[in-house]
């Protein structure tokens, strides 16, 4: 279980926060699955990549914060704070830029030392 958590971490660390895309093969299988798609998202690591663009066209200096990581055998629940400035388009949500904390809750499955599926629910209110 604490090895899942580490691939969580590097995740946040690396990937969200670092936007280091070479970590993103090694952590995310090529079968990856988005429970939560945006509009028009792909799957697999070309979906997740999709997806990072989105926010960080939207959220150019965006910070995550791990609050909560709670491991139960293949699933890794996380709360997460983040912290940015809402430069452009986000979604249906037109750019305020000024700086916007979302709040979220994000369930992984990892299989194999990779992350397989995602789902999450977030709190939009902080935009």
């Amino acid at each position: 279980m604490q090895q899942n958590k580490k691939i969580i971490e590097r995740l946040f660390n690396e990937v969200l926060n670092r936007k280091d895309p070479a970590a993103i093969t090694e952590i995310i299988s090529p079968d990856y699955t988005e429970q939560d798609a945006f509009p028009g998202q792909m799957q697999g690591i070309k979906g997740i990549e999709q997806r990072l663009n989105v926010i960080f066209n939207s959220f150019p200096d965006a910070e995550y914060i791990m609050k909560d990581v709670i491991s139960e055998g293949e699933k890794i629940a996380v709360s997460w704070i983040m912290k940015g400035t809402f430069k452009n388009k986000f979604l249906n949500y037109d750019p305020s830029n000024q700086k916007a904390e979302i709040r979220g809750m994000d369930i992984y499955t990892i299989k194999d030392r990779q992350i397989i599926t995602h789902s999450n629910v977030v709190d939009l209110s902080g935009m």
